[in-house]
Order: structure tokens, then sequence, then C-alpha cells
């Protein structure tokens, strides 16, 4: 069980962060502290620590194959597991989709329609509504 004692040696060791493919306790504490911390869920017990942990081997994640090398990003919204490689080629559609964000945001803030920004919309529910495949457009 991942809880505030094994947080803080992670910590004290430079780990960046960390990934739990199970529960955590000690929620308030580990929220205190500046290391990251993802799970599934929470629970109060103990562990126990009947197998030994590895380090920089394949290991599977729900559905999500990890292997040593992968970057593992994480914020509120959840985690993503991704090769160098993938990274680069998401990394500026990333950016792409932030900035656009960042322009919709900007006119809805200061009184315009989110759906100004979207000119296909109406077209766009209307294909969805018959089957067909559509992409929304923003500006």
């Amino acid at each position: 069980m991942f809880g505030e004692l094994l947080a803080s040696e992670a910590a004290r060791r430079g780990i960046a962060g960390m990934v739990v493919d199970g529960n955590c306790r000690d929620t308030p504490l580990l929220l205190q502290m500046s290391l990251p911390v993802y799970c599934r869920g929470r629970h109060p017990n103990a562990g126990t620590a009947t197998k030994r942990g590895m380090s920089q081997v394949e290991i599977s994640m729900g559905s999500v194959l990890v292997r040593p090398g992968d970057f593992v990003l994480g914020d509120d919204d959840g985690v993503v597991v991704c090769s160098e490689e993938e990274l680069r080629q998401w990394l500026p559609k990333a950016e792409s989709i932030q900035l656009v964000e960042a322009r919709m945001l900007s006119h809805v803030q200061a009184g315009g329609s989110l759906f100004e920004k979207i000119p296909n919309f109406e077209a766009h529910l209307a294909a969805v509504a018959q089957g067909k495949a559509s992409k929304l457009r923003f500006e």
C-alpha cells in the first residue's frame, strides 16, 4: 500500500512522481507533499510486504503497457504514457490545441459565445445524428 512513508522515501531519493496501479492511503498527507502521486483509489488499510518490487521492467497497468524509458505524464485529469517518439509526434498538436482553446476561452470571457468559434457546430450535430463522420472546426 503506497502512503506517506513510501512517498517520503521516494521524494528523498529525488523521484519525480509516482503512479500506483492500486490504492493509496494517507491521502491528506500525500496531497500536501511536493511529490505528485496518482493511484486507482484510496484505502485506509496498511499493505503487506509479500512481493519484492522491481524497476526498469515492462509492466501492464490496466490495459496500458509501460516500458522502461517511456514518459509518464500526469495532472489532475489523469495519466498518459507514451514513448519519446510519440511525445515528439503529439507535442505540436497538443500545443496547437492549447493555443486554440486559450483564444476560445478569451472570447467567451469577453462575453462572446463559444459557438461563434465553432463555425460548423450545427452541421456537425446533423452529421453525427445521421451516423456520418464529422469533426468540429475551431477558429
